[in-house]
């Protein structure tokens, strides 16, 4: 086990543990505030957080507590692991941009399947002809 799935794994503890203090008559904020910094201390990777639906369990004691520095250390968790998400997710993007980037040359340009099918012409058929320009005046216009 890498040190980070070790991580992921007490980010699953912690997320139990809130959740049996979420479900309590009454909250223990001094249990829960411990929580919330050992989560401070932690690296979480992005596939913690969504494993653990850890984010899920702080942003609720968030709402469901009194206490201003319980408030306080929930809310600047929930934005950090929303910019960590946020720089994930954008990478991402990046990466399959650059990925579809290679796979076509510079200066081509970009034709979608569907788009190349309506404008080549049916195998095996001639081509249309073009429309003749008339030299006559037209009827409608004064002559």
């Amino acid at each position: 086990i890498t040190c980070l799935a070790k991580m992921d794994q007490n980010v699953v503890v912690i997320g139990k543990q809130l959740e049996k203090l979420l479900a309590e008559p009454s909250l223990n904020e001094e249990r829960a505030l411990d929580l919330l910094q050992a989560l401070r201390g932690m690296k979480i990777t992005v596939d913690g957080l969504k494993k653990s639906h850890i984010g899920k369990y702080v942003n609720t004691l968030r709402k469901g507590t009194s206490n201003d520095q319980v408030k306080s250390l929930a809310k600047k968790l929930i934005s950090a692991w929303k910019k960590q998400l946020e720089a994930e997710n954008s990478s991402e993007v990046a990466r399959v941009k650059a990925k579809n980037a290679e796979g076509t040359p510079k200066g081509s340009p970009k034709v979608s399947a569907a788009s190349a099918e309506i404008k080549s012409e049916p195998p095996g058929l001639p081509p249309l002809p073009s429309p003749k320009i008339q030299d006559e005046p037209s009827p409608f216009q004064p002559g």
